[in-house]
């Protein structure tokens, strides 16, 4: 019956299909795969409205649906355990079965805890009656003696939909987002379900944590493996622990584990609360992340969701609404959410188009920055900035408010005044780029730039942390003011619309206001203007705004052709940049990627 179904919808898909994976790629039967995925919960979507769902997701471009298996819905009662519900609204392998007839692979996140703002995580609520059990998510024996029978009930009823047994299913997911800290715990449940397909190749994952999946990889040869995965929004950079899908995570994630895709589990449509503001994603935002994903040879995105679907009954967890994750690309009532999903559409054509020349070979290319050809355009402000190496002084938002990482600042925002002993004088640095940087005195009045730290005097600043008060230069230089000509003043940092470094200010300067900052007391230091509330953040200049990453196409004897293809980035937020590359002018759109500009050799 499988077989003859994804006849009907995967091409390849047959019985005995493998599942395999390298440090660029998934592969299937040996060849490689550009996995375009969406996330629809088969618990939020009425049955009548799966084959809809699915169409859609089809005529978006995907080629994958990713699913949670909510183990409250099927096993709601302690009279249904061992008893499990797999008809009606709860029959996934209909589920499955219709996403395979519409040429879908799948993605099974089967937990036990599911997160997915979904009622207690998806665990019963009977369980917490059950005697001497004493935690979840743990070692407690009770927990993990019902999750293991949990996980291996689902395994056993989706085992002929496996890719193995010539089904749709390409991966399987255990645990998720866990943080518990305990090592031993995620060792065991890694163990525990790869034991469950012992003999099958359909892999499992992991997601969001990467140092402790990490961990659960450096093990034994005979232990369990996990492929490590991220969730989050798309950052340039974020902190020395990356947590969200960025450039460092990706570095990260092929230095700990070499020999493993690239792999975005959630690329987030944010849920909306009760009493909290609607969040809304915006599309060029998203498109430019998923663009510089596929840059740097990711190979698996996921959208979460596809469409939220609907919070029947009592289903939500905590404050969510009814319609969960509205700001999709496919809204709950299963209308194309335009022009959202036109872009989307072409976007992910372009890249189906291209998958083949981006996964011809196992290597990846390593980014590189444009050279001192590239120039930023006159801009808005009506300045033109000086190339240079190193970062930018720029006061924008505080980054401390974004739902992905709330209450934590960028690194870019990250600063400290690192004070020697017995000296009220220090270096004012930051660490965006991973090496300690510097605020010179003498740096250009605007932009104001970042330089390696030394020993020199003009690096050296007076702040009181204690208050919001003026970062002042300990050397004095000649005055900038009119009518000073020819004195020596001390320098401070300066926002008033544009950052400068300009002649401290005296208590009685109706401007002293322009020079006022404070310094966040805790680890991860905000420098925040007070009068704007805005912080101070170290952003890329010069040539470093632009990078190109070229994909060399190889034949199947790995020999390169004849020709390529590029991404081209913009990674300013606000300026336009023009570059060349092979000898063409480009023109970039600030905050963009260029996709497929091909090339021969």
């Amino acid at each position: 019956m499988w077989a003859w179904l994804l006849a009907a919808g995967l091409a390849g898909c047959a019985k005995s299909s493998i599942v395999s994976f390298d440090q660029r790629s998934i592969l299937i039967n040996g060849k490689r795969k550009m996995l375009l995925s969406g996330s629809v919960h088969y618990m939020r979507i009425l049955p009548s409205d799966w084959n809809k769902t699915f169409a859609l997701a089809s005529e978006l471009g995907l080629n994958t649906i990713q699913t949670y298996v909510a183990w409250n819905f099927h096993e709601p009662h302690l009279r249904d355990r061992n008893n499990a519900t797999w008809t009606g609204r709860a029959n996934l392998s209909k589920f499955i079965e219709a996403a395979a007839s519409n040429g879908l692979y799948v993605n099974l996140r089967i937990g036990p805890f599911i997160c997915g703002e979904y009622y207690f995580g998806g665990i019963p609520l009977w369980l917490r009656g059950f005697e001497n059990v004493s935690c979840f998510r743990c070692d407690d024996t009770i927990w993990k003696q019902e999750s293991r029978r949990w996980l291996s009930t689902v395994v056993d009823y989706v085992r002929p939909l496996l890719l193995d047994n010539g089904g749709p299913v390409i991966m399987l997911q255990v645990e998720n987002e866990y943080r518990g800290g305990s090592q031993d715990y995620l060792d065991w449940a890694v163990d525990m379900a790869t034991n469950t397909t012992k003999g099958l190749s359909v892999p499992w994952s992991l997601c969001h944590d990467l140092e402790l999946c990490s961990s659960v990889n450096h093990r034994s040869e005979a232990s369990g493996k996990a492929i490590c995965t991220i969730n989050g929004f798309w950052m340039e950079e974020f902190n020395k622990n990356p947590s969200q899908p960025s450039p460092i995570w990706i570095d990260t994630l092929r230095r700990l584990n070499p020999m493993m895709p690239t792999v975005w589990t959630e690329d987030q449509g944010w849920f909306d609360q009760w009493k909290v503001a609607k969040r809304v994603r915006s599309t060029s935002d998203q498109l430019y992340g998923i663009a510089r994903f596929f840059a740097y040879g990711g190979s698996w995105h996921n959208f979460y969701m596809l469409t939220g679907g609907s919070n029947f009954g009592r289903q939500s967890g905590g404050e969510v609404v009814t319609a969960y994750a509205p700001d999709t690309v496919i809204s709950p009532m299963l209308l194309r959410h335009q022009p959202r999903f036109g872009l989307y559409q072409k976007f992910f054509r372009a890249i189906a188009n291209y998958s083949n020349a981006l996964l011809s070979s196992a290597s990846i290319p390593v980014p590189v920055r444009f050279n001192s050809r590239s120039r930023r355009l006159r801009g808005r402000s009506g300045h033109t900035a000086k190339a240079s190496a190193n970062p930018v002084l720029m006061v924008e938002a505080c980054t401390d408010t974004d739902p992905s990482h709330i209450g934590v600042l960028d690194a870019s925002q990250q600063f400290s005044l690192q004070l020697p002993e017995s000296s009220s004088f220090g270096h004012f640095l930051n660490n965006v780029t991973g090496t300690s940087l510097c605020l010179s005195a003498t740096s250009s009045v605007a932009p104001v730039s970042l330089q390696p730290c030394s020993s020199s005097s003009d690096l050296l600043w007076e702040f009181n942390q204690n208050q919001s008060s003026q970062l002042r230069s300990k050397a004095q230089y000649p005055c900038q003011a009119p009518g000073m000509k020819g004195k020596s003043c001390n320098r401070c940092l300066d926002y008033n619309s544009q950052l400068t470094l300009w002649d401290c200010k005296g208590d009685k300067d109706k401007e002293l206001g322009n020079q006022k900052w404070g310094l966040d007391a805790k680890e991860e230091h905000g420098m925040r203007h007070s009068e704007s509330g805005n912080c101070l953040t170290a952003v890329s200049s010069g040539n470093d705004w632009a990078e190109y990453v070229e994909y060399i196409e190889v034949d199947d004897r790995n020999e390169a052709k004849q020709s390529g293809l590029a991404f081209l980035s913009n990674l300013h937020m606000d300026h336009p940049v023009k570059v060349i590359w092979r000898g063409q002018q480009y023109l970039l759109m600030n905050h963009s990627v260029t996709l497929g500009a091909r090339f021969d050799l």
